[in-house]
């Protein structure tokens, strides 16, 4: 773990309410973390148990850039918030693509950005659309989380989900 808790406060989530406040550690810390364990152990992939790794930009950048001048990979996977190009440039693709990140898990809940923007999850299908295709560049995996059944959500909306994932 690198962080506990989360930036966001969706509607549907509970983890502020076991860790009111995010907290993280260095980006060097947690990749210096990460090759201590890996040397240790011999494992040669990490996954993250934060809610997410991309909570605080500094840190996640700092822990990339570590990683990634790091001749040793360790490959890595953890969950991770969808941020627009303002937030999250293509630079920080590649360097997270470099970092030995083989896996990502995003909760985007919906292909409906009307029962999203109710969920407080503060990306339009655009900005996920971006990411997907740099995902797809980098040839990160990604698993994509969803909720069916939303209150609110009525049948046009899970129909936008519906052809969402069919496109």
């Amino acid at each position: 773990s690198g962080s506990r808790g989360c930036v966001r406060k969706c509607t549907f989530c509970d983890v502020m309410t076991i860790w009111p406040k995010y907290k993280w550690k260095t980006g060097k810390k947690i990749a210096d973390d990460m090759h201590e364990v890996a040397n240790k152990t011999g494992l040669k992939k990490i996954g993250f148990s934060d809610s997410l790794v991309n909570g605080s930009m500094k840190h996640f950048r700092d822990m990339c850039s570590e990683l990634a001048k790091r001749e040793k990979k360790v490959q890595w996977n953890g969950q991770f918030i969808v941020r627009g190009a303002k937030t999250f440039s293509s630079e920080d693709f590649d360097n997270l693509a470099n970092s030995g990140c083989n896996g990502l898990t995003m909760g985007i809940e919906s292909g409906s950005e009307a029962v999203r923007d109710h969920m407080r999850k503060k990306f339009s299908n655009e900005i996920m659309e971006q990411n997907l295709e740099y995902y797809k560049k980098y040839r990160i995996n990604v698993i994509l989380l969803m909720i069916v059944g939303y209150p609110g959500e009525l049948e046009r909306h899970h129909k936008e989900n519906y052809e969402w994932m069919k496109n």
